[in-house]
């Protein structure tokens, strides 16, 4: 419902922009090497900070850990149908479109 809610958000407030909005003004800066290597250092400097949270260090520990341990093979699902069961697009679509819907009507359930 959460979900319906945003999207009926997004919605009614996709009607409210212009055409202007759209335009670049020519006061934005040009993608240049310098300015892209500049963000890239300044981002890795932040991950190096964020590592430094013990909290955030032993999530990522977990997660490496468990990644490494049980490794989940889900996104295969999609070349299986596809490719070995010859499955089309749209079915495919409804198949997780029924699936999903499946998952709502059992969390409601629950």
């Amino acid at each position: 419902m959460i979900f319906g809610v945003v999207g009926i958000v997004v919605f009614i407030a996709a009607f409210f922009l212009t055409r202007d909005m759209e335009k670049q003004d020519e006061e934005d800066e040009e993608c240049t090497l310098e300015s892209i290597s500049q963000s890239f250092s300044q981002n890795i400097k932040q991950i190096w900070k964020a590592l430094k949270v013990r909290e955030f260090l032993f999530i990522l520990i977990h997660t490496s850990i468990h990644g490494f341990l049980r490794p989940v093979f889900d996104g295969y699902d999609f070349f299986f149908y596809i490719d070995k069961l010859k499955m089309s697009y749209f079915w495919f679509s409804m198949l997780q479109t029924l699936n999903y819907g499946c998952v709502i009507i059992g969390a409601k359930i629950f």
